[in-house]
């Protein structure tokens, strides 16, 4: 039980350092998705994590990062696509922070997608859902919002999610260093900039983060 109340009361000093408005079922959400997670990685190898402080700080929070920003950017019934979830980061925390949303995880591994279904419905949350499949294979409703962390090159990102985007949809990259080197490429070779870099401040975790937004150039 102390760990639990730990826990959350570092989730809550997180969100507080981030200006998110936190309350408690959401917070009891995003720690039955850690404890959860947790637990099917002793089978599924879901995260190199196996702490649950560490999955706190670098898979609940480092998610939480970037609400700020995408709730400039949504509006009730947009779909947002995580592109290579993996275990459901950072969808799952999107469908919690914004039960307005669709969200939609999409990874080729079956078995994460597997647990990003079942944790949907453990949760409740009925705006999350997961597709077993490659990105550029995926059939289905063009999204408002696609977004990746930790998933490929950004030129590599950009050529796999070009027709899954709805015109003037927005296209997110989460990213640790500022990619220099990436993001001369992307503008090279596929004709796309950086419309915005926000840098984001993590609490708990002494690295850089970054969100880019990208757009093709005109």
């Amino acid at each position: 039980m102390f760990h639990v109340e730990h826990l959350k009361e570092k989730l809550f000093n997180a969100c507080n350092q981030l200006d998110i408005n936190l309350d408690d079922a959401k917070a009891e959400k995003i720690l039955t998705y850690l404890f959860a997670m947790q637990k099917w990685n002793k089978v599924y190898n879901l995260t190199a994590i196996k702490n649950l402080d560490d999955m706190l700080i670098h898979h609940a929070i480092d998610s939480l990062s970037i609400i700020p920003v995408l709730a400039q950017s949504l509006k009730s019934g947009d779909l947002v696509l995580d592109v290579g979830s993996g275990g459901g980061l950072p969808g799952v925390i999107i469908a919690i922070m914004f039960p307005e949303v669709n969200v939609e995880c999409v990874d080729a591994v079956e078995k994460k997608v597997t647990f990003i279904r079942q944790i949907a419905g453990t949760l409740k949350c009925h705006n999350l859902h997961a597709e077993h499949t490659r990105i550029e294979n995926r059939q289905g409703e063009k999204a408002e919002v696609i977004i990746s962390r930790a998933f490929a090159s950004l030129e590599d990102f950009v050529f796999l999610i070009k027709d899954q985007k709805k015109v003037n949809g927005k296209v997110f990259a989460m990213k640790g260093i500022y990619p220099e080197k990436e993001i001369e490429d992307l503008k090279l070779k596929m004709g796309w900039k950086v419309k915005n870099n926000y840098e984001l401040n993590v609490p708990f975790l002494d690295a850089k983060r970054c969100l880019i937004e990208l757009e093709e150039e005109l």
